[in-house]
C-alpha cells in the first residue's frame, strides 16, 4: 500500500486514494480489512506532524479490534504506533502507560523494541535503548515494514550519539539513507522521536555520503522548509 509521498502533492494524493477506498473496506463487512483505513491515514497524519488527530486515528483502528474474533496483524503495531507519536508529543508517561499495555510477544517484535528504544532514548538511557535495538539491526527479527529498520537505524545513531561514538552515528545514519534512497522513505525518518533529530542529520558528513541530494531535501524538512524540486516519489509500506 503506498502510504504517504514526500511532497504535499503526494500527502494530498494519498488522502484521496484512502477516501476512495472508505466505501470498499466497510468495518460492518470487514473489520479486519477497515482496519487498515485509520492505521493508514494515522500514519499520513503522524508524517503531517498533527500528532493528537494520528492518535485519534491510530485509536480508531485499535477499537476495531475489539470486533474481532482473533489477533490482527496490526493489533501490536498500532499501540507502538500511538507510543511512538506520544513520544514525539514528549509524553513519555502516556508512552509508558501504552507500552506497558503490550503483550509479551508484541514487546519483543521489531515495531515493539523500536517503540521501547525510544522511550529509553526519551528516559535518557543510550544503552538500554541500543539494547533493545540489537536483534532489528541484526536482521533476526521480521519488520512489518522496512520503515521500521529505518526507525530503529535512526534511533540507534542517535543513542551512540549521546554515547560519543561518532563513527559510529556516521555508519548508521548512513545505513538508513542507503535502505531511504531507493523508494525515497523519507517519513520513517521524520517521524522518528529521536532527540535532536534535526542536529542528528545536519552533522552527518556531506562529502562522505552517497545520498547528498536526500540528505539535503531531508534536513529541509526537518527545518520546515520545503525540498528542492525533484520527481515525486511514493513511499512503498508494504503491509
Amino acid at each position: 500500500i503506498c502510504v504517504v509521498g514526500d511532497t504535499p502533492r503526494d500527502i494530498e494524493a494519498a488522502h484521496a486514494n484512502l477516501g476512495r477506498a472508505v466505501p470498499l473496506l466497510r468495518d460492518d463487512i470487514d473489520p479486519g480489512g477497515a482496519m487498515l483505513l485509520p492505521f493508514v491515514r494515522g500514519d499520513l497524519l503522524a508524517g503531517e506532524g498533527r500528532l493528537d488527530d494520528a492518535i485519534e486515528a491510530y485509536r480508531a483502528a485499535e477499537r476495531l479490534q475489539r470486533v474481532l474474533a482473533a489477533r490482527h496483524v496490526l493489533a501490536g503495531p498500532v499501540r507502538e504506533f500511538i507510543a511512538v507519536t506520544q513520544l514525539r508529543k514528549g509524553d513519555a508517561a502516556a508512552a509508558r502507560v501504552t507500552l506497558d499495555a503490550l503483550r509479551p510477544d508484541e514487546r519483543g517484535g521489531a515495531e515493539g523494541r523500536v517503540a521501547i528504544a525510544a522511550l529509553r532514548l526519551a528516559d535518557a538511557d543510550p544503552s538500554d535503548a541500543i539494547a533493545a535495538l540489537d536483534e532489528v539491526l541484526a536482521g533476526s527479527i521480521p519488520v512489518l515494514r522496512l520503515g521500521t529498520r529505518v526507525q530503529a537505524l535512526v534511533l540507534a545513531a542517535a543513542a551512540h550519539d549521546q554515547l560519543g561514538h561518532a563513527s559510529t552515528v556516521e555508519d548508521l545514519l548512513e545505513q538508513s539513507l542507503d535502505l531511504a534512497e531507493p523508494d525515497g522513505l523519507v517519513f520513517p525518518i521524520l517521524t522518528t522521536p529521536a532527540p535532536q533529530l534535526v542536529e542528528l542529520f545536519e552533522q552527518h558528513p556531506r562529502h562522505r555520503t552517497a545520498h547528498a541530494a536526500l540528505l539535503s531535501d531531508l534536513i529541509d524538512v526537518l527545518r520546515g522548509s520545503a525540498p528542492a524540486d525533484r520527481p515525486s516519489r511514493l513511499e512503498a509500506s508494504r503491509l
